[in-house]
This record gives C-alpha cells, sequence and structure tokens, in this order.
C-alpha cells in the first residue's frame, strides 16, 4: 500500500497512523522538499497609516492595487493568483482588478477555472483554489492578509513555479497589524504561532524559506533547512535574505496602466463573464 500527499508536516505523521489504523514502526516514509527553489518566499509589509482597518477598505487601498497591477505586468506573460481570506475580499478583488472570482459558493466554478488555465491571466480566489490546480506558468502567487494556517500557505503558494521558471509567493501585511484577523477565530494557537513565525512577528525570525521547510519537512535525506541557499545555489531569495526584492519598488501612480489588465476588462462586473 502506497499513500501519497502533498504536504504532511512530520508533526502529522503520527495523526495519519492513527486516522488509517497502521503501525507506524510497519511504515516506511519517503519525503522531498516541499518548497521549491525557484519560487522567492516574500511578505510585504506596506504602512498603511490613516487607511481604516476594515477587512475591504486597505485591500482596494492605491498602494495595494498598485503593487498587485506590477507582480501582474512583471509577470510577463504568466499567471497570477491573488489570494484572499473571505469572500468578499475575493469578489471586492476582481471588481478591482476587473477580473474573475473563484470561490466555494462561486456556481460557475468550473468555467472560471476554465478560463484561468486559457486566456484570462489573474484570477481572485479563497482557498477553494487550492489543491489539484497543476497550471505550469503562475509567476505570482499574491496573499491579501496572512493565512490561516502555514499548512493553508503551503498549498496555496505551491501553486507557484511549477514548471521550474522563476516565480514568487508573496504575502501583503500592513505593518503594525499584527493582532490575529477576524478570520483566524477558531484557528488554535500552535496553528497561529507558526504563521507568526512565518510573517517574522517572532524575534530573531531568519529566512522564511527555513521557517516553512523545517516545519512542512523537518529532516529529508538526512538534511533539514538551516539557512538560505545552504545545499541549493539556486535557490529564489525571499524578502529577509534579499531586502532589495522590487516589491518595494512601486510606484502607486501607474495604477491603471497594466496592459495585462486592459485585456480583462471584458470581465468586469455585469458582463457574462465577470457575474458574481
Amino acid at each position: 500500500m502506497v499513500w501519497l500527499t502533498a504536504t504532511l508536516p512530520p508533526s502529522m505523521e503520527d495523526e495519519l497512523c492513527r486516522r488509517m489504523k497502521h503501525n507506524r514502526a510497519a511504515m516506511t516514509i519517503y519525503r522531498s522538499q516541499t518548497s521549491r527553489p525557484n519560487v522567492g518566499y516574500r511578505v510585504w509589509r506596506l504602512d498603511m497609516t490613516g487607511v481604516g482597518r476594515g477587512p475591504y477598505q486597505w485591500i482596494k487601498s492605491e498602494a495595494v492595487v498598485a503593487f498587485i497591477q506590477d507582480r501582474i505586468r512583471q509577470a510577463a506573460g504568466g499567471k497570477v493568483i491573488i489570494y484572499a481570506n473571505i469572500i468578499r475580499q475575493v469578489t471586492a478583488m476582481a471588481r478591482v482588478l476587473r477580473c474573475e472570482a473563484y470561490y466555494s459558493e462561486q456556481l460557475d466554478k468550473a468555467g472560471v477555472l476554465a478560463r484561468f488555465m486559457g486566456a484570462s491571466p489573474v484570477i481572485a480566489a479563497t482557498s477553494a483554489l487550492g489543491m489539484g490546480v497543476d497550471i505550469p506558468n503562475i509567476r505570482s502567487i499574491i496573499h491579501i492578509g496572512t493565512p490561516r494556517t502555514l499548512l493553508d500557505y503551503a498549498q496555496e503558494s505551491g501553486r507557484a513555479g511549477r514548471d521550474g521558471q522563476r516565480s514568487e509567493a508573496i504575502i501583503i501585511q500592513p505593518a503594525g497589524w499584527d493582532a490575529p484577523a477576524p478570520w483566524m477565530e477558531g484557528v488554535a494557537p500552535k496553528d497561529q504561532e507558526q504563521v507568526a513565525e512565518y510573517m517574522g512577528m517572532v524575534e530573531g525570525i531568519g529566512c522564511r524559506r527555513v521557517v516553512l521547510d523545517q516545519y512542512l519537512d523537518g529532516v529529508v535525506d538526512g538534511y533539514q533547512q538551516r539557512y538560505y541557499q545552504d545545499a541549493d545555489a539556486g535557490e529564489q531569495a525571499c524578502d529577509r535574505c534579499d531586502p532589495d526584492w522590487e516589491g518595494r519598488e512601486v510606484d502607486p501612480a501607474r495604477v491603471g496602466s497594466s496592459p495585462v489588465l486592459a485585456r480583462e476588462a471584458v470581465n468586469e462586473p455585469g458582463s457574462k463573464q465577470g457575474r458574481q
């Protein structure tokens, strides 16, 4: 018997065995690195002074929209997924970016996904678009706000760079807004601590890839990630290992100038494809 899973942290191995009613001592577990060396894992902490803290106000701010449009432009023909934690955030981003929205209650999920796999370069989605999506040229995964769990984030960020080309997984979170968001209600304290560690809200945190790999993989073939590029010189740097990454250079004045978004104008609310 062979069991296959994309993400099973070492801390959950005993629970898997218990649920499958199988003797742990009779099993052999093979692991490979979960994070992709060609993906740059980053967090963009922007100054939102003077912007309301409601779940929809800040995500539609000039700075956030400009940032996302710039990443779409840099995708250069590749695809971009914008993840948010609640449906109303997803539909709000879809309206702003003039793309389609994918979520559990979307009546045309199959059609939305098919169009994204085809000509549509951008999609806004909840975690409903997590597993089972194998689109090779997704260049950028952008999360609006902190993910609920690090396991969720591993699944969703894992959509990026499946063709081996340079890609990125970015979380956008306002600086100083570190209190748990409403969508974190019911999340286990341990899961919240792991997200906080990845986000860098824990003193002394270093490379984000190290945090992700140690949680998801532990030791793989005698190797455990210790610092950036310690085993693979080709690993893309996170924002902590490369402070000059391009996300800090986005110019809000470029809002609305993206040629990629111009091609999506047909999907505006009210059109056949754009109805929510």
